[in-house]
């Protein structure tokens, strides 16, 4: 299930913003927003593994790096793109779009995949698991 939520989002996000580069008459081929977007996940392999500690403000912690860094990896990448844009509404929409987007990455890798790792009880085929 992990894996099929980051594919699509690792192949989705990047549509979206390749349609609104179009919407916003930006030249950039999909492929290169895959390649791009799929670099700056790159950061997370350390940040996930080092997740599974189970310690609640360490995830925060790691995750707010995780988003961080690679939303500076993609918007220092595509700035040149973004600052081409004349009307500042739309540069702003973009740009709210990206960040919305990376938002939503946060939420469902702190409450969908590490958010179970805070409870003291595990379910296992139904069955519940004290971990004390």
């Amino acid at each position: 299930m992990a894996g099929s939520i980051l594919y699509c989002f690792g192949f989705g996000f990047p549509f979206v913003m390749w349609l609104c580069m179009r919407i916003f008459k930006i030249e950039m081929k999909y492929v290169s927003l895959i390649c791009l977007y799929g670099y700056s996940l790159t950061c997370f392999i350390p940040v996930l593994i080092l997740c599974a500690s189970g310690f609640a403000w360490l995830q925060w912690i790691l995750l707010l790096y995780g988003i961080a860094n690679s939303t500076a990896f993609v918007l220092i990448n595509l700035w040149n793109y973004i600052r081409s844009i004349d009307d500042d509404k739309k540069r702003y929409t973009f740009l709210g779009i990206f960040g919305a987007g990376q938002f939503i990455l946060f939420l469902i890798l702190k409450f969908y995949f590490f958010g179970s790792f805070n409870s003291k009880n595990v379910q296992n085929n139904g069955n519940s698991i004290n971990l004390n």
